[in-house]
């Protein structure tokens, strides 16, 4: 459901973007990939194995 709601937002956010410069919304979507990457970091805590 998050995820829907996040392309009925930003679908019409990135294609208006498009219609006036499919550069500048290639670079928004990276900007925004970046972003996200920093804010939801994976730490090592998330990836650790506990051994029984």
């Amino acid at each position: 459901m998050l995820t829907s709601l996040y392309v009925a937002i930003m679908g019409p956010v990135i294609g208006g973007i498009a219609d006036r410069s499919v550069p500048m919304a290639f670079l928004f979507m990276g900007a925004l990939i970046l972003v996200g990457a920093l804010v939801f970091r994976i730490g090592e805590e998330h990836v650790k194995m506990e051994t029984a």
